[in-house]
Formats: structure tokens, C-alpha cells, sequence
């Protein structure tokens, strides 16, 4: 974890054991950067919500502590729905804030029940202040049951991914 180093210095201060521990600590922080991932290859994911609901509060759902940088924010997987021509829509929430529109941040119309699609995005959150932040991937459908493919009903190649990192 980030801490803000010393600014106060003075003329001919010595440097002590705690001030070089910060430093070390600060670069080993900007080394290995906070991240969060979940790789999912055994359960399916369905919803019929017509509204944004999360996909799994567990495993879909990332709390880092930040130091105040950029956080990056990944998501792919294979989806369809039961309806033919579908619209599913994927959005993530930042401390409970949604940051897509109407729509989430991606749709995806899957042409038919027995075609999936891959559908991924990548959204690189700034302005976050120093401290915890939750984040959670959310999805709706325009009708049917949607279904995200981790890996137990497509005979177990399919993987879905939701990624969390801070970057700067």
C-alpha cells in the first residue's frame, strides 16, 4: 500500500530506517500495483432482469484499495440468449455508481439461441480518490434468459473473466 512520503525535509536531516521502509514499501507498490481477478470455467451465469442486476455479488465483484490512480477494468465472456435477436447489455458499478448509459456500456444483439457471443470491454476509471472502491459487473437483457458460458453447460471451454487492477 501507498503511503505519502516525507515533504518536510530539513537541511542536514538524517534519513532514518522508517523513512527508507517507506520508500521501499512506495516502490514496491508501484511494482506490483493492487489487482483483483476472477477467472470463472465452471458455472453458467442466466438472468431474465430487464434492469441492471449484478452478475454474481461474489465472484463479479472486486474490492481493491487504491492509492489514487487509474483503475483498469476488464470483462469478457461467451453469451447468448433463448430469444432470437436479444439485446443483452453489460455495465459495471463503481462504489454503487453505474458508469454506462441507458444501455451499460456495451450491448450485444445475439442473433440466435444457439450461436454465442464473445463479448468483452475494457474501461479505464479515473478520478478515483486513495482508499477502498467497489466494483461489481452488472448486466440486463431486452427479453429471454440471458446466459453467460463459464464453462459448465458448453462442455467446458468457455471462460469468463472479470479483471480489476490499478494502473498509475
Amino acid at each position: 500500500m501507498w503511503t505519502p512520503p516525507k515533504t518536510n525535509w530539513q537541511v542536514n536531516e538524517i534519513v532514518t530506517a522508517d523513512d527508507m521502509n517507506t520508500i521501499g514499501e512506495n516502490l514496491a507498490t508501484l511494482k506490483a500495483p493492487v489487482t483483483a481477478q476472477y477467472l470463472q470455467s465452471a458455472t453458467d451465469y442466466t438472468t431474465t432482469s430487464t434492469s441492471f442486476v449484478d452478475v454474481d455479488a461474489t465472484n463479479f465483484s472486486h474490492t481493491i484499495t487504491t492509492t489514487g490512480g487509474d483503475v483498469l477494468i476488464i470483462f469478457f465472456a461467451t453469451i447468448t440468449n433463448n430469444l432470437n435477436n436479444a439485446n443483452m447489455m453489460f455495465d459495471v458499478t463503481v462504489d454503487g455508481v453505474r458508469q454506462g448509459g441507458v444501455e451499460g456500456l456495451i450491448l450485444e444483439t445475439v442473433s440466435a439461441a444457439t450461436h454465442g457471443a464473445v463479448v468483452s470491454f475494457a474501461l479505464l476509471k479515473t478520478g478515483l480518490s486513495a482508499g477502498s472502491h467497489t466494483i461489481k459487473l452488472q448486466w440486463s437483457v431486452g427479453g429471454g434468459t440471458g446466459r453467460i458460458y463459464a464453462g459448465s453447460t458448453a462442455g467446458g471451454r468457455e471462460v469468463a473473466g472479470f479483471t480489476v487492477r490499478e494502473v498509475s
